[in-house]
């Protein structure tokens, strides 16, 4: 059973667009399907704030706007269907959404007894005595017999929330709505024995005997209603969640108003999350790991999983299925949860993707949060029902010992007037429901709870000793908040459209975070210490002062004594900082002024804050009562009064609380920490949180290097197709989702339709329209407008002429009046800056008119939009693996792997995250998980000086390997991994290609790759190097088979950036044999140059040889991997330690190939030190030692000792800074590797070329 709604825009008409289709979104399993049938159409049109009008909802060719829930509002194309089950149009907006929501079944069950009892006074048609009548029903909740409940295919014994319908029949005069609870009892032993028991109050929501004919706008009386007693019906049910106990967080709200217990009590908890999460936070499969048994914990309860994301926050926990799956983010849970502990039993093959990283980090983020926010603090969750037989504060929980103390809260919660320490009492006799706990009807009316799928929170009371003491304080009579009532609910009046508009605005949000402000002050007031103590009053008076020179609205009047103190603390606090404007900021004391007026005492200074506790204490108060009527704003008209409002928020302008302010930010412990500038109970969490938090420790690989998953699967070039096309489907229906939760996101204060005006040259801009910028009454009425662009600042108004009015402009002319339109949108101004520039210049003015324009407005976003996208794109992975053949899945699946893995830019590569293959082969690469893929690698830099076995040509050896993380050799500033053979660092594997995890030990084959380059080596010794050959006319030579002797000619190719140098190519006969290294024509070119020879056209006659090798394929032994019990991720003190020794160790080998040549230079000569243009070589015959140095420097450039016929590299410096700057280089290598064979000629006895001499010396 379902029914689909399609989006649209009730300004616009439009439909609302995912990848340039309809936006459709499917529910199953409704009560409106039960009710209206399949052959109605429905559609979800949104309004936005401000702007639309009850025009706007009913222009709609085909679509008649019958329900709403807040910016849902429900249309069919089909009239009438409201009153089918609601008498008045308001009711269509306090109820219309339980027609809608999705249930695990919904199923009709025929000649059912049912026996419906008042709730209130017990009466039921005098078929039981109204005191064993209300054993049987609460506000909100019934019974339903065993025997129908596992007909219906509950889980036994497990109370359920219900949606159910029964439509007019024999003894019903008008279709019903069922809703609340239903807990599993026996009632065949009730009366004459029943299958249902229901309360009136969960019976009939929308009838009140009158019946309102929208046409007329008469109210005809009828018997709508249904009245207790006994029936025989039939009645569909669905049920929409089953109770489960489950871990919940408590949460910002919590905590706000209990220091001492968030200092005893929550500060230690969260102080040893916060060791786990230092103990994991750099190793991504203890990361992993966390996840999977925090998932495990929760799937302890079977929720419906629903797809999509939205900002949680700690006030708006009603649904806690919903909070549960969204603290998983928009992935499948359920896949990536069996990915990763798939991977973890493997071989830690995928966990480093950035798309597990990424999921991984914002795990981390929220690990991180919830320790700032109290979250960490977890309590059980249970659905509450109703126990008429518990005495006033007794709890029923069965989870818990008798007689044990139990915290208990419903969220939201105002203050503490709604925490409670009650007292467990385990009923005998009474029937057990797993997953409920039972309060009576007055304790949990006193505690803001109802029994129709409320889950309030429960902990043992010795758990948390200093949170009960507080909350058992702060709820004596004297200790109190004020109390706020809950109002009668007040009906919507006027036409639905007019009642839709108004039911889709509240305050909520801003109220309830306004509650938790003004008890964050009052906890300041006695947190904060003694030698900030003055300032901070003298701060909160100059605002409190500001204040109370307001009227006062009457539920604040009981306020205004305490504001004329302030006036005082103020005048003596802040004499001479005072002024006649009527700002708080000018009164303010900077913080680091350490004298203030000293006319106030130390004890008055506490009696100050004294009364400021006070104040904020009777404020929350006075929040509360706006918060309980914003509560209650999708069934009442009531709303929060804006003056009270704000008073309140003035009153609590000083100070800024950050903790309140940042905890929900996106940025907050992904980027940097939330701030803190106070002493409240969040505060002390977010200080000690802060001090743990590291951003980015968590870093993925490129895509590329995962590339060999489905190394063995082979695929043809139509399963290549099937995969592109899938690939490219679901990407687009995904960045068009994310597209949409970007709309949403700029959207999310303030909606903005989006206006394109359009040239006739097909230029465009973009408008964004909204209730505070549109001031143009026609702006959305017109298809064309004459535009114009005001520069202010970074942004631009834009105006447009108001067609038939006119104005008078400062010259005194009669000219087209304009009004402003709204902002031009950041990327427009972008899009078009040169443009703009060109035409201010040319006008010399800030105004830009642009002419008559077409006008087309697109819809405005919202989280409804972002969610349906989001499920639209999972459920096309879904169908789409669906309906691939069993047989060609893994095919498939590994052309898009290989589709996805393709290497591209690094920068680019790094944050591919391969979504469409995970979304829809996540099967298949669990299967590939089951063993070692990554076998093949490829190490780099063997020759490199960095390399402990440079200049080794491997042929096949098996021997014992280890992956180390240490410095780069090309960039010590970076980390590479290094693959070690036999004990010694052998090269860096390839960024490119498969890796194995850090500190992996195993046995592989190595063997050397052939050379990639030749050595050019002249009669006298000198080498010249040459890459790159295969772009040149020898690519086919094999130059390990022999020497080859040739005339090289160097050819310079000028470079294509002019920041970069030249290119070398070394020519034979006209040929292109390759181009020379960077450093070595770069070399070869100061040289020649030294001694007046072009490099252009430079002939050398010479040996070529191949060149030793760079890189080898190592082939791992996958039964002989053993992987790491700690994932070695180097701190930045081991990082430093490791550039240095890396340093080190390069200048040794670097040392360790010229000491022989200077060695046997000095032998030469007839003096210990000898200078030359542009180094000093020195011997000290006594210590042994050989110094060089760069001339004019006291740091010395390479210092050996000489013994026993060994060199040994010395030390030439202690930091990273010194070695580099002044050690040996590359190319100093490279030169005396040139002169060496003229030295050794030398000492031969043999006489060397002059050049050779003029080298050595000008060197």
């Amino acid at each position: 059973m379902s029914i689909a709604l399609e989006y649209f825009c009730t300004k616009t008409g439009k439909p609302i667009e995912v990848d340039d289709k309809p936006l459709i979104e499917t529910l199953e399993n409704t009560a409106a399907e039960y009710l209206y049938g399949n052959d109605v159409k429905w559609s979800i049109g949104i309004v936005y704030p401000g702007i639309s009008t009850e025009d706007d909802l009913t222009k709609h060719q085909d679509k008649y706007l019958q329900f709403s829930k807040k910016d849902r509002l429900y249309f069919s194309d089909k009239p009438g269907l409201r009153l089918q089950i609601f008498d008045e149009p308001h009711f269509g907006a306090a109820y219309g959404s339980l027609l809608f929501g999705e249930c695990e079944y919904f199923s009709e069950v025929e000649d059912i007894k049912v026996l419906i009892v008042d709730d209130e006074t017990g009466e039921c048609g005098g078929i039981l005595p109204e005191e064993q009548a209300l054993l049987l029903v609460g506000d909100g909740d019934g019974r339903i017999d065993h025997k129908l409940h596992e007909q219906l295919g509950n889980i036994p014994s497990t109370q359920f929330q219900v949606r159910g319908i029964i439509k007019s029949q024999e003894g019903i005069n008008a279709n019903q709505s069922i809703k609340g609870t239903l807990a599993p009892v026996n009632l065949s032993n009730i009366g004459s024995g029943y299958d249902l028991v229901l309360s009136k109050s969960q019976l009939g929501k929308g009838r009140k005997n009158k019946l309102y004919n929208e046409k007329t706008g008469i109210r005809i009386n009828r018997q709508t209603e249904v009245e207790p007693g006994e029936y025989t019906l039939t009645i569909g049910i669905g049920n929409r969640e089953n109770a489960r106990t489950l871990e919940a967080a408590t949460g910002a709200q919590y905590w706000v108003g209990l220091p001492e217990g968030a200092k005893n009590d929550a500060l230690p908890r969260v102080q040893e999350r916060l060791a786990q999460l230092d103990s994991i936070a750099n190793d991504p499969r203890k990361v992993a790991l966390d996840y999977i048994q925090r998932v495990e914990r929760r799937l302890a309860g079977d929720f419906k999983r629903e797809t999509g994301t939205k900002l949680i926050h700690d006030f708006d926990l009603d649904d806690f299925g919903d909070v549960i799956n969204e603290a998983f983010g928009d992935n499948d849970t359920e896949l990536m949860y069996q990915l990763l502990k798939a991977d973890l039993e493997g071989h830690l093959q995928i966990i480093e993707t950035p798309k597990v990283i990424n999921f991984l980090s914002e795990h981390l983020q929220e690990q991180y949060r919830d320790c700032a926010t109290g979250r960490v603090i977890k309590f059980q969750s249970s659905m509450l029902m109703t126990c008429n037989s518990l005495k006033d504060w007794e709890i029923c929980d069965r989870t818990k010992p008798e007689g044990a103390k139990v915290l208990y809260h419903r969220p939201p919660v105002g203050n503490t007037n709604v925490m409670a320490v009650l007292t467990n009492r385990l009923l005998e006799g009474e029937e057990v429901n797993p997953g409920s706990i039972q309060l009576n009807r007055r304790t949990a009316a006193a505690l803001n709870s109802d029994c129709d799928g409320d889950k309030p929170l429960t902990a043992l009371a010795q758990d948390f000793p200093s949170t009960t003491q507080e909350i058992q304080f702060k709820t004596q009579p004297e200790n109190r908040y004020p109390e706020s009532v809950l109002l009668q609910k007040a009906a919507y009046c006027g036409s639905f459209e007019k009642i839709a508009l108004e039911a889709a605005h509240d305050n909520i949000g801003i109220v309830a975070n306004l509650a938790m402000k003004a008890i964050a002050i009052e906890s300041e007031c006695s947190q904060i210490p003694a030698n900030e103590q003055r300032t901070f009053l003298a701060n909160l008076s100059a605002n409190l002062a500001r204040c109370a020179s307001y009227d006062l609205p009457k539920e604040a009047e009981h306020l205004r004594e305490l504001l004329n103190d302030f006036s005082e603390y103020n005048r003596r606090l802040n004499f001479e900082n005072q002024s006649s404007n009527n700002s708080f900021q000018d009164y303010l004391i900077p913080l680091q002024e350490p004298e203030l007026n000293n006319t106030i005492t130390s004890e008055q200074v506490s009696e100050g804050l004294a009364k400021a506790r006070q104040l904020f204490h009777h404020l929350s108060g006075v929040i509360d009562q706006q918060l309980k009527i914003e509560g209650q704003s999708g069934k009442s008209a009531l709303r929060s009064d804006p003056e009270v409002i704000k008073l309140c928020t003035e009153l609590c302008a000083y100070p800024q609380v950050y903790a309140l302010e940042d905890r929900n930010k996106k940025w907050a412990y992904l980027d940097k920490p939330i701030r803190s500038n106070l002493h409240t109970a969040l505060d002390l969490l977010v200080q000690e949180t802060n001090q743990h938090f590291e951003s980015n420790v968590l870093t993925p690989r490129p895509l590329s290097q995962f590339r060999d998953l489905f190394k063995d699967i082979d695929f043809n070039s139509s399963q290549l197709e099937i995969a592109t096309t899938y690939k490219q489907e679901y990407e687009g229906l995904i960045r068009a989702a994310h597209d949409i939760k970007q709309q949403v996101e700029i959207n999310r204060h303030q909606p903005n339709l989006r206006m394109v005006a359009k040239s006739k040259k097909g230029n465009q801009i973009e408008i964004r329209l909204n209730q505070k910028d549109t001031k143009h009454h026609q702006a959305y009425s017109l298809n064309k407008m004459q535009i114009s662009l005001l520069k202010d600042k970074n942004h631009y108004k834009t105006f447009a002429v108001v067609p038939g009015e006119t104005t008078i402009n400062k010259r005194g002319e009669i000219v087209p009046a304009k009004k402003q339109l709204g902002l031009l949108a950041e990327a427009s101004i972008s899009e078009n800056k040169e443009t703009f520039q060109t035409l201010h210049q040319k006008n010399k003015s800030n105004w830009i008119e642009l002419g008559k324009l077409d006008i087309d407005i697109n819809p405005a976003l919202n989280s409804s939009h972002e969610k349906a996208a989001f499920k639209l794109a999972y459920e096309y992975a879904a169908k789409t693996r669906e309906n691939i053949p069993e047989k060609e899945r893994l095919a498939i699946a590994a052309a898009m792997w290989n589709l996805s893995s393709k290497r591209v830019k690094e920068e680019y590569d790094i944050n591919k995250r391969a979504g469409a293959v995970f979304a829809i082969f996540g099967e298949e690469i669990k299967e590939q998980l089951n063993q070692l893929q990554f076998t093949e690698l490829t190490v780099v830099g063997t020759h490199r000086d960095a390399s402990e076995h440079k200049g080794r040509a491997w042929k096949g050896e098996k021997v014992p390997i280890q992956i180390e993380l240490a410095p780069s050799y090309i960039d010590s500033s970076s980390q590479g991994r290094w693959l070690i053979a036999e004990g010694k660092k052998l090269g860096m594997l390839s960024p490119s290609y498969a890796q194995l995890p850090i500190n992996a030990i195993a046995k592989a084959t190595i063997t050397s790759e052939a050379s990639t380059g030749v050595i050019i080596t002249t009669p006298k010794g000198n080498s010249i190097d040459v890459n790159k050959l295969k772009s040149g006319a020898f690519a086919d030579v094999d130059w390990n088979k022999q020497v080859y002797q040739a005339i090289v000619t160097i050819s310079v190719k000028p470079s294509r950036n002019p920041q970069k140098p030249d290119i070398g190519i070394a020519m034979i006969k006209d040929k292109k044999l390759g181009e020379l290294k960077p450093e070595s024509f770069e070399k070869l070119t100061a040289v020649l140059k030294a001694h007046n020879i072009p490099i252009q056209g430079y002939t050398v006659k010479g040996k070529i040889t191949a060149a030793p090798p760079s890189a080898a394929k190592v082939v791992v032994d996958a039964s002989t991997v053993e992987y790491p019990q700690e994932w070695s991720i180097i701190s930045q003190n081991d990082i430093n330690e490791n550039k240095l020794l890396l340093a080190q160790q390069i200048q040794a080998n670097r040392t360790l190939e010229v000491a022989p040549i200077i060695h046997a230079f000095l032998s030469t000569q007839d003096k210990t030190t000898v200078a030359g243009k542009l180094n000093t070589v020195s011997w000290n015959p006594q210590t042994q030692e050989i110094t060089l140095w760069t001339n004019g420097s006291s740091n010395p450039k390479m210092r050996v000792k000489y013994s026993d016929g060994e060199y040994q590299a010395l030390s030439i410096g202690n930091t990273i800074e010194e070695i580099e700057a002044n050690g040996l280089s590359e190319a100093d290598v490279q030169h005396f590797q040139q002169i060496a064979p003229s030295i050794f000629a030398r000492i031969a006895g043999k006489q060397s070329v002059k050049i050779d001499n003029n080298m050595e010396n000008s060197y």
